[in-house]
């Protein structure tokens, strides 16, 4: 598959979501879903055995409720941005337990905070 960037642009003190679409087999628990973000090639938000956990550096990150991550939507939402969290966002997921992490799609965001 081709690398997709989105580049998303926002200014201080916006909400920003960056939508992150993947693959879930129907009949998958929501408990057995794992997401990860990753900004900048470090990790920052993980959701494995049903728990989320968030860097110490990110508050204010959240995943959409159980009912869309089990439709297979991992976006991630931002509360108000600021020029810290500018970077290079990545969303995986697993469709299995038994593989490791593949990209979401879109695979990757380039985040601009004015």
């Amino acid at each position: 598959p081709e690398f997709f960037t989105d580049n998303v642009d926002a200014f201080e003190g916006d909400d920003v979501t960056l939508e992150c679409f993947g693959n879930i087999p129907k009949n998958k628990p929501w408990e057995d879903i794992y997401i990860q973000w990753l900004k900048d090639d470090r990790e920052i938000l993980r959701l494995s055995s049903g728990k989320v956990d968030v860097s110490i550096d990110y508050s204010i990150l959240k995943l959409p409720p159980k009912h869309d991550i089990s439709r297979g939507i991992f976006s991630l939402s931002i509360t108000s941005v600021s020029v810290f969290d500018q970077g290079v966002y990545q969303c995986r997921y697993k469709g299995t337990d038994f593989e490791a992490p593949r990209s979401g799609f879109p695979e990757t965001y380039t985040l601009t905070v004015w």
